[in-house]
């Protein structure tokens, strides 16, 4: 009350404030003057990105008030607002709010529960060739996932030794799409391996679209391929430039589809790159196995580069826990037991 009667020219240590601030990494302890100190040391981030984004219009606030708005913004809306406004006049300013709740937490925060047995089974199917033979009565039997390894080894034995996947050039976006997805067949591997990973109808045609889009834009598909391969940038980052290269190939009049599906795509590609440290991202899939093996709520649909990268991280300590007991797994690993799981 005391910030407001300032007029909003000072800061106003909400409860929503502090909630944000520590989620933002800010140490802002409990009492009423950490709070405002925190809030100051965020106003000049704030202001650095933003500035006074409501000067000069109807509904000019000051500066502390409008940064209160925000606070409130962040901390109080729910899941059921987002999705409602993913679409409209509105999505730029509810859209980098999706996965809020995960990533803006510690990892360490998150703690996996019961998935013990559900690694113990998945590696004896593994090593005892449940996923090669549909009449296996094993845990996770009338499942063929074998094909999944046999293409991570020829991606890194053939594909990375063919192509620099850090530097395409126009050239090489035809010869590195056809290796993908049409792979010799002495190497053993399945054709056509992104667009399984993709999934249902829509999926596919989405990953169809894209390709189609490299070869159609082949300077342009290089630099976002290579800049997606590039482990030295920021995985948000690089997953923000894919979207905005290819998200029109989901928004068109005559076939809208959710841009989750790019998410999928670009991390299908991640996966077989580094297995050590990247998943294909199936939301509906992992939104299960996170609400029913994890602390997490649960995940958010749609696009979101942030709550990848904390579901990545997560899902390496699953990768931990199954290299501990087997020596030898990848992200592999955790995508079939995630996918198997769900399924059963």
């Amino acid at each position: 009350m005391y910030g407001r009667l300032q007029d909003g020219h000072e800061a106003i240590p909400s409860v929503e404030a502090k909630s944000v601030l520590q989620d933002l990494g800010y140490d802002v302890g409990n009492d009423r003057d950490a709070v405002t100190t925190g809030i100051q040391r965020f106003a000049d981030t704030y202001n650095s990105q933003v500035g006074h984004a409501s000067q000069g219009t109807s509904y000019e606030l000051p500066v502390y008030a409008e940064i209160d708005e925000f606070f409130r913004l962040v901390e109080t809306t729910d899941r059921d607002t987002i999705n409602a406004q993913l679409t409209g006049p509105y999505a730029p300013l509810f859209r980098p709010l999706i996965g809020h709740r995960i990533h803006t937490g510690a990892t360490e925060s998150l703690r996996w529960t019961g998935v013990d047995s559900l690694i113990e089974d998945h590696i004896e199917a593994r090593d005892s060739g449940a996923y090669d033979d549909l009449e296996t009565s094993h845990w996770g039997g009338t499942h063929i996932e074998s094909w999944k390894w046999q293409f991570k080894d020829y991606f890194q034995d053939v594909v990375t030794e063919s192509f620099d996947l850090t530097a395409l050039t126009a050239d090489d976006v035809p010869a590195f799409l056809d290796a993908i997805e049409e792979p010799p067949e002495e190497f053993d591997a399945v054709s056509n391996v992104p667009a399984k990973m993709m999934g249902g109808q829509f999926h596919r045609l989405t990953w169809n679209d894209i390709v189609a889009y490299c070869r159609e834009n082949p300077e342009e598909a290089a630099r976002v391929l290579s800049d997606l391969y590039n482990e030295e940038l920021s995985i948000v980052d690089r997953l923000h430039e894919f979207y905005e290269v290819f998200r029109h190939l989901t928004t068109r009049e005559e076939n809208d589809r959710s841009p989750g599906s790019l998410l999928r795509a670009a991390t299908a590609l991640l996966m077989y790159a580094y297995p050590q440290k990247h998943i294909t991202f199936q939301y509906q899939r992992m939104d299960h196995f996170f609400q029913q093996y994890s602390t997490s709520d649960g995940l958010d649909s749609g696009f979101d580069a942030r709550q990848y990268h904390e579901v990545s991280l997560a899902c390496r300590e699953l990768l931990d826990r199954i290299e501990t007991r087997t020596g030898s797994a990848s992200m592999i690993d955790v995508q079939t037991l995630i996918y198997i799981a769900d399924d059963t």
